[in-house]
């Protein structure tokens, strides 16, 4: 006897002992050494028990915890490598299994004997107040003891066994195969031969894939074949595979060897050979199922994500970063991203994995949102909003869509659907922390422990929307987010509220209480996107400095946000609207103003071709919008008499509507700048004025 090394205790690590408990009535405890310490030859691990099933499906075994659970990983549904000699034992898959325990125990008196054949001792497993056991090993064709029965060892190595005593109940049963298979590893000097030799011996799946696209049998195509796997295959054949012939490749899939195997569509794929699709979504399949998501990554090239690929990966992406990767790779692909967004449930899946703490979800959900809003393209629905509508501060009474509306919260989230403007609220704030008065919302009264500014529905729509829940989180009444898109935009929000009842904006009714699925789905969150996408650009634009048509030049390069040089059509539709003070819940006036500019645009391409042969028909540059009778002239011709337009200019300076909106001037003697206020009821700084002057 001498003393085991440490590498044969610590093969120990991950092994699976299943033992028999009970006379008349047997039942199993399962213990999963998890890792071991050779220093001090103690151990950590979780013990489970599992009570046999009734006909019923209730456990036979009263005295015992009854809760059902899934049998602990690595058993089958017998024993690990043995066969029974005589008796029944229940199976370990028809259980009920208890939570798992954890548990410390110590290893002792271990010792390595040299093999002559039976059983020997391995060593003594003790863990404190439960169980203590001696393991020994059982040569290939001996029996040891399974409860009340013996059963042989089926192996071509020494089985590991245990018997001893656990909750002072006799016990005895067996390691797992591979438990087994590493200790005979251990016990003599081997070689990469030996040890594959040895796995093939115990069973292992030669056909099975690794992360790199290789099996064993795969491997020994393009290496040695110490295990001999290759004696079925024509060394013709062989010799066309590794010249990289994918025909030959296609012929080995096709052979008895090869039919269905996916180690023989992964090795050439992975050599960028080609591949057929169907084959490679087949093997797609297979890396989501044995968890190979780097060659997940390689398939990918060759082959679409489906939704529940997309799904999947998502899921594991939290103990796999791998898996992340995966899930990236899918959003860029079209068909995954449109099946998440044709079907809501999705949608709701993501924001309830969210909602649980998976961040992973929120890129999905990010992706998903981004193929939902579309190209964002200005010409086909031009979202512009127009005149001095939105909500105003209660205390300045200044339009809060000029800045950032200011909220008060508990928790992070809005108490009340009113908002400040944030000089407004950065006074309230110093006002209630010098007089240590609560901060108390100036409309409704309620109080709060703090403000916060609406978040930026673009960085984060779920956020945004989780902030206007309240502190009671689940759905956002209709009337909250209405008046927070109004604090956001220059729109009214009955005015908005209409314009929902009629179909504008949305598909279907919204009810009075919003669903976060149905907010971002059902078009309303599409529709506040582009506005505040279109505001946010317009307002850097930096109204007060726009210039006017007589101007032409530098008004040609204000309104060409591209900066390309050509006035695209999109853009020159940006200016007339922006002029003509529409916006786009007037559907039909939007309609009105694209077909005059289309006519406009349509008699300059047509003068364009007649001057230089040819044009580009989407777009005009600086020489022929400022020529004579060019688009500039054309413009001013079209839209020149509209009463509702604003102009401005005098001097080449333009005129600012209440929003910073630039007014398009032309440069006419008989005509004087003219602003026109918005119609409707009177804002609320108007009242004020009123009741002071009177």
């Amino acid at each position: 006897h001498r003393l085991v090394s440490p590498s044969r205790l610590l093969s120990l690590e991950g092994g699976q002992l299943n033992l028999l408990l009970g006379s008349r009535r047997l039942y199993w405890w399962s213990l999963r050494i998890e890792s071991v310490s050779a220093h001090d030859r103690s151990f950590l691990g979780a013990f489970r028990i599992g009570l046999p099933k009734t006909s019923v499906g209730r456990s036979v075994t009263s005295g015992l915890p009854q809760r059902p659970r899934t049998a602990p990983a690595g058993l089958n549904a017998g024993t690990a490598g043995t066969a029974c000699c005589g008796g029944e034992i229940p199976s370990l898959l028809g259980c009920h299994w208890s939570e798992g325990q954890k548990c410390h125990g110590q290893i002792e008196d271990v010792c390595e004997v040299k093999r002559t054949g039976g059983v020997v001792k391995f060593c003594t497993l003790r863990i404190e107040g439960e169980a203590e056991l001696q393991l020994r090993f059982v040569d290939p064709g001996c029996a040891a003891p399974l409860g009340p029965t013996a059963c042989r060892n089926a192996l071509v190595v020494p089985a590991l066994v245990a018997d001893g005593i656990v909750q002072g109940l006799a016990a005895s049963g067996n390691f797992d195969v591979s438990t087994s298979a590493r200790l005979a590893a251990e016990s003599v000097a081997v070689g990469a031969r030996d040890a594959a030799s040895l796995a093939v011996e115990c069973g292992a799946d030669t056909r099975s894939l690794a992360d790199d696209g290789l099996s064993p049998y795969t491997a020994a195509i393009f290496g040695d074949d110490p295990c001999g796997l290759l004696r079925n295959l024509d060394p013709a054949l062989r010799a066309r595979m590794l010249r990289d012939d994918p025909h030959a490749w296609m012929e080995a899939g096709r052979t008895r060897e090869g039919s269905g195997r996916p180690d023989l569509v992964a090795a050439p794929l992975v050599r960028d050979l080609p591949v057929p699709k169907e084959r490679a979504s087949a093997l797609l399949e297979y890396c989501f199922q044995s968890q190979l998501p780097l060659l997940a990554l390689r398939v990918l090239a060759h082959a679409d994500g489906q939704r529940r690929h997309l799904l999947l990966a998502a899921e594991r992406a939290s103990a796999d970063k791998n898996w992340a990767k995966v899930a990236a790779r899918i959003m860029q692909q079209s068909t995954a991203v449109e099946q998440c967004c044709a079907d809501n449930r999705t949608i709701e899946h993501m924001v309830s994995q969210i909602r649980q703490g998976r961040e992973q979800f929120r890129r999905v959900l990010r992706v998903c949102l981004q193929r939902l809003r579309g190209s964002g393209n200005f010409d086909q629905r031009p979202p512009v909003l127009a005149g001095n509508a939105g909500a105003e501060c209660p205390i300045c009474f200044e339009p809060l869509y000029r800045g950032s509306p200011v909220a008060f919260v508990e928790d992070g989230r809005a108490v009340c659907p009113h908002f400040l403007c944030a000089a407004c609220a950065k006074g309230h704030e110093a006002t209630a922390s010098a007089t240590g008065a609560a901060r108390r919302c100036p409309e409704c009264r309620r109080s709060a422990p703090g403000t916060a500014p609406l978040p930026v529905l673009g960085d984060d729509p779920l956020g945004w929307f989780d902030f206007l829940q309240g502190p009671e989180a689940g759905a956002v009444a209709r009337s909250t987010l209405l008046r927070a898109v109004a604090a956001m935009l220059p729109v009214d929000a009955d005015e908005l509220s209409e314009a929902i009842d009629a179909g504008k904006i949305t598909a279907a009714p919204v009810e009075h209480d919003i669903a976060p699925v149905d907010f971002l789905t059902g078009g309303l969150y599409v529709w506040i996107y582009s506005h505040e996408q279109e505001h946010r650009r317009y307002s850097a634009l930096g109204g007060a400095s726009a210039p006017g048509i007589s101007r032409r030049e530098e008004w040609f390069k204000y309104w060409n946000l591209s900066q390309t040089g050509s006035l695209t059509r999109a853009e020159a539709l940006r200016a007339v609207l922006r002029m003509s003070g529409a916006s786009s819940l007037d559907m039909g006036r939007v309609a009105e103003l694209r077909r005059r500019l289309d006519r406009a645009w349509d008699t300059s391409r047509t003068e364009r071709i007649q001057r230089h042969g040819r044009c580009n028909p989407e777009a005009v540059c600086l020489d022929d919008f400022l020529a004579a009778g060019g688009l500039a002239d054309l413009l001013e011709e079209e839209f020149g008499s509209d009463p509702s337009a604003r102009f401005g200019g005098g001097g080449g300076d333009s005129d600012v509507d209440e929003e910073g909106g630039l007014s398009l001037a032309r440069d006419r003697p008989n005509l004087s700048p003219v602003r026109t206020a918005r119609q409707g009821a009177p804002s609320r700084r108007q009242l004020v004025a009123g009741s002071a002057a009177s």
